[in-house]
């Protein structure tokens, strides 16, 4: 579970230095410490996410599970990629355009890191419901 907990603040962590670079404005030193971190984190991230796979769906369905991953980031990629590109052109005259999309894919990446924070306790509900399960499956078994 530590390896799960280190994946899933790797991204959140990108996911707040996405966030903090939308603050950024035209400076080059700031974009490339947001360059930097991003680069680090969201690499944590990358690194881990077959590992993780493995230790949530098994060796034998990798394949499934890491197809299901990315299933949903091109998704996420197809869908996102014109909404900020519009959301650009809105606010295009504006001091800084790249404001708001920034701002939103930061929030949705540390959302998804949060959301992946409940994974051990659905793992310890789904284990303690198969326990429940097998228990009376096992006295059925001794009251016959």
């Amino acid at each position: 579970m530590s390896r799960l907990i280190l994946c899933n603040a790797t991204l959140t962590m990108a996911g707040i230095s996405t966030l903090v670079a939308s603050f950024s404005g035209s400076h080059i030193l700031s974009h490339i410490s947001y360059a930097s971190f991003f680069g680090f984190f969201s690499g944590g991230y990358i690194g881990l996410t077959s590992i993780i796979t493995v230790d949530l769906v098994g060796l034998n369905k990798l394949s499934n599970g890491m197809g299901i991953i990315l299933l949903f980031q091109g998704i996420a990629t197809a869908i996102g990629t014109p909404v900020v590109g519009a959301i650009c052109n809105v606010f295009e005259s504006h001091n800084n355009p790249f404001l708001w999309s920034y701002f939103i894919f930061g929030v949705f990446v540390v959302l998804s890191g949060c959301i992946l924070f409940a994974i051990p306790a659905l793992i310890r509900r789904q284990n303690a419901q198969q326990n429940i399960t097998k228990h009376q499956a096992d006295m059925n078994v001794l009251s016959h």
